[in-house]
Formats: structure tokens, sequence, C-alpha cells
């Protein structure tokens, strides 16, 4: 499997995590517009990074939000879970 996908879905994953720090910190303190700015910035990242893997590999969601071009060729990538991320450190 190409590389580029395994670097391309751990960013997306540590988008997400980053993301979702902020999103409960601003629970917390709605008045931080550093920790506002930075989320809106890592949301945007998130975004970018989605769309990104979406058009080189296959969609993260089967909900009809996905873009799909060759069918149901997501189940032939491994899932997240399967995936052994400590011999792909690199």
């Amino acid at each position: 499997m190409d590389a580029r996908y395994f670097e391309m879905l751990r960013r997306i994953m540590e988008l997400e995590f980053i993301t979702l720090e902020l999103n409960l910190f601003l629970d917390t303190h709605p008045n931080d517009e550093r920790a506002l700015c930075d989320f809106k910035a890592a949301q945007e990242a998130l975004m970018q990074a989605k769309h990104e893997f979406e058009r080189a590999f296959h969609p993260l969601l089967n909900f009809g939000l996905g873009h799909v071009e060759n069918g149901w060729n997501w189940i032939c990538d491994p899932w997240p879970w399967e995936i052994n991320w400590y011999q792909r450190r690199g």
C-alpha cells in the first residue's frame, strides 16, 4: 500500500484529536481568542486533509457524504484498527 495513504490518514487522526481537544477547551473557556483562532485553523486543516484523502483514495464515511468514484473501494484498504501504527513510524 502507498505510504502516502498512511501519512494522510495519520494526519487526519491528529487533526481530529487537536480539533476535539480545542473544542472541549472552548466549552470551558469560550472567550479565549487564541484557542478559538487555533480551533478554526485546525478545523480548516482537517477539512482540507479529509478532502485530499478522499480525492486520492476513498471516502472516509459511507453516509452519502464522501465522493465515490470507483464504487465501494474503501473496503479494500485496512480499517484504522487493523493498522499497526507502531510499525509505521518512521
